[in-house]
């Protein structure tokens, strides 16, 4: 198995030699179809040129791919020189960095004037955008190169209930994100933190619940049972019998409760599942914010919320971008020394 730093140089130079391997591999058929096999010219001559034609296939799509990398590589780093411009050398190792993934990075991340940004810096921490969940090794590694070989704090799965018509469509890209922060933790040699940042409106169509507020729990080990998640319920509970003359927290805490619901057993469920082969999402904090987008009331979790409750889920609209970074189920990571 590769050393940390092996598995750096390797994943930024092209990890195993395969353009090499192929190029030998078809000099070598090449060669055994003309000289060696007893076929007649012609046959041989096709064969060695069939070995030719798919060899040099095989490497230029590999320097495609390699290219690809290398540019992607390029912009993070470009986006957090930029970003960081104005931290200090021995700030941007000791601020925390987290890898943002997932849905809705377009609301959270543009916050100038609704241009792209890769990066950000706000709130305590340095918040980096991974649009391709399978980019999660090589952006981690290349995070780590950057920080003078302290690798992130975490990776951030940021959800949107209401993006997905069925838990099948969702289950796909959770098994997806598992795996890439499985890869990552590899790449790096240490188990990666996992946090969960779920935006989904609360309220009915004629009363949205105007504030947008995380209900989570941070920890400093990861979660082992479901306890803490009911402590979050119970918070929010707790908050709606203080409030007599107003029925916002109560409508607020009867949808936290089934959304919390939903989400231990369609985003957590694949996240633990021990049948998959990759590594399970090593959580560390969870939040649930009333901020999202429109929501038509056909999505996965509303149709569990409807066969819970017997109701008809109202169709609430967009909530206005920039969304809040999920900066207070973060508070509680590891530090890297």
């Amino acid at each position: 198995m590769l050393a940390g730093s092996e598995a750096a140089r390797q994943i930024f130079h092209g990890g195993y030699p395969h353009r090499r391997v192929a190029g030998l591999t078809t000099v070598l058929v090449v060669a055994l179809a003309l000289a060696v096999l007893p076929v007649d010219r012609v046959l041989a001559w096709w064969i060695a040129a069939g070995s030719y034609v798919l060899g040099a296939a095989f490497v230029l799509v590999r320097t495609w791919r390699l290219r690809e990398r290398q540019g992607e590589q390029q912009a993070v780093m470009a986006a957090l020189g930029t970003t960081t411009a104005d931290l200090p050398a021995s700030m941007r190792t000791r601020t925390p960095a987290f890898l943002v993934t997932g849905d809705a990075l377009s609301q959270i991340f543009d916050r100038e004037h609704g241009s792209e940004q890769l990066a950000w810096v706000g709130e305590g921490a340095i918040w980096l955008r991974v649009p391709n969940p399978q980019s999660l090794p090589r952006i981690a590694v290349a995070v780590r190169r950057w920080r003078d070989g302290r690798a992130p704090e975490g990776v951030v799965l940021a959800l949107s209930p209401a993006a997905y018509g069925d838990d099948d469509a969702l289950g796909q890209k959770l098994r997806l994100i598992r795996q890439a922060a499985s890869d990552a933790s590899k790449l790096l040699g240490t188990r990666l933190p996992g946090y969960i940042a779920v935006y989904q409106q609360f309220g009915t169509r004629e009363r949205q619940i105007p504030s947008a507020r995380w209900y989570g729990v941070s920890s400093a080990t990861p979660f082992e049972d479901a306890s803490r998640f009911e402590a979050v319920v119970r918070a929010a509970e707790r908050c709606a019998w203080q409030s007599v003359n107003d029925r916002t927290p109560a409508w607020r805490a009867a949808e936290l409760a089934a959304l919390v619901d939903w989400t231990q057993r369609a985003v957590v469920g694949p996240l633990h599942d021990r049948h998959h082969p990759a590594a399970r999402w090593n959580l560390y904090g969870i939040g649930w914010i009333n901020c999202g987008p429109e929501d038509s009331g056909q999505s996965a979790w509303k149709a569990a919320v409807s066969t819970r409750t017997r109701l008809n889920p109202p169709v609430l609209a967009a909530s206005p971008a920039p969304w809040p970074l999920p900066q207070p189920i973060v508070e509680a990571a590891p530090r890297k020394l």
